[in-house]
């Protein structure tokens, strides 16, 4: 049994918090030692970010029976990274925490406060302004002229100029950027392989909390008003996570948890967290850790009720699909048998670094 006990960030420890924080905005600006070829920050932190794009669009991190073990790799490769910091070294080993976005629903409450990871997109860019992954809107001063300043303020933002404008801004932005007074660039700068934006952006789906995933099974009458509302895009299943937990086969129950609550959540923060780029969101990795604990409780209850239950599907590869026993890109170390018990995961280079969840 292991000792690495990941939680709620809500039970982190204000010592927690901020070690796990420093942790993250350390590797940000630490340089990696062999950058992923999409890495143009070539920090460590924007090799997470490269390797989540390549895996989204050519790999099997999406749309395939590996879409839970190899996120469940990718979130120990990170809480690896985050132990090899300076930040983490002194105290306890860091462990990620998760956001149950079934009770934490509120735009203005935990984890979108300043002590997490601050608030919603309300900056002129869209940007992100509160906290330390912000950057606030008088600080847009530093980066931007007068002129600009002051049409963005009319425009009420950048989404109210027109498409010549906007490409304007975010080449201005490039050229200050690529002379940066040294006081500035301690700032989360994204990394910008997807899209032109340099900070960190959110879009909310206000108010927020009705469009989130939720914990009970599905009424008819919450049905009725999602079918209004999806029209002919409306999914004629149960939404709640306990509606998932009653699959009873692994072929069923993966794509329902990847697009239903899975994908829902990143839509409905949108900015950043809406495309591939994702990861350069931190709330990418507590979201990630809040669906790998679901296929944990998922697989608890299966050894209790269904016990000769295949754990993964398909058990031999295709073209396609891995196998249970296939490793696969981009480490090619580990399968989807080596992560099957999360207790028990054994990292062929950092030894045993197994996780339960409370």
């Amino acid at each position: 049994m292991t000792g690495n006990i990941r939680k709620n960030h809500t039970a982190f420890t204000d010592r927690e918090r901020e070690r796990f924080l420093n942790a993250v905005f350390e590797l940000q600006t630490t340089r990696s030692s062999r950058p992923h070829p999409n890495n143009v920050g070539g920090t460590v932190y924007g090799d997470f970010v490269a390797m989540h794009i390549e895996a989204t669009w050519s790999g099997p991190a999406h749309g395939t029976s590996n879409f839970l073990p190899w996120h469940r790799q990718f979130l120990v490769e990170f809480e690896i990274a985050l132990n090899q910091t300076s930040a983490a070294q002194r105290g306890p080993r860091v462990c990620l925490p998760y956001w149950d976005w079934t009770v934490d629903r509120q735009p203005d409450r935990t984890p979108w406060t300043d002590e997490w990871l601050g608030d919603d997109g309300t900056g002129l860019l869209g940007q992100v302004q509160r906290g330390r992954f912000g950057v606030p809107d008088n600080d847009l001063e530093h980066f931007l002229s007068p002129q600009t300043m002051a049409r963005l303020r009319a425009a009420d933002g950048i989404s109210g100029l027109p498409p010549e404008e906007m490409a304007a801004v975010w080449q201005e932005l490039d050229r200050r950027l690529a002379d940066l007074p040294g006081e500035l660039r301690n700032r989360w700068f994204v990394i910008r392989v997807v899209d032109n934006r340099p900070f960190l952006s959110r879009f909310f789906d206000l108010p927020l909390a009705p469009f989130l995933p939720f914990w009970e099974r599905e009424t008819e009458e919450q049905k009725q008003r999602r079918r209004e509302r999806e029209g002919e895009f409306f999914r004629d299943r149960g939404m709640g996570v306990l509606d998932v937990m009653d699959e009873t086969a692994y072929d069923k129950f993966r794509p329902r948890l990847e697009l239903d609550q899975h994908g829902t959540v990143h839509a409905e923060l949108g900015g950043h967290m809406g495309g591939s780029g994702s990861p350069n969101d931190p709330v990418f990795w507590l979201h990630h850790c809040f669906v790998d604990k679901i296929w944990a409780d998922w697989q608890a209850k299966q050894a209790a009720r269904h016990p000769v239950a295949a754990p993964y599907l398909p058990l031999q590869g295709t073209e396609t699909e891995p196998g249970y026993h296939q490793r696969f890109a981009p480490w090619n170390t580990m399968s989807a048998a080596d992560l099957i018990d999360t207790a028990r995961i054994r990292h062929p280079q950092h030894g045993r670094v197994g996780y339960v969840y409370r």
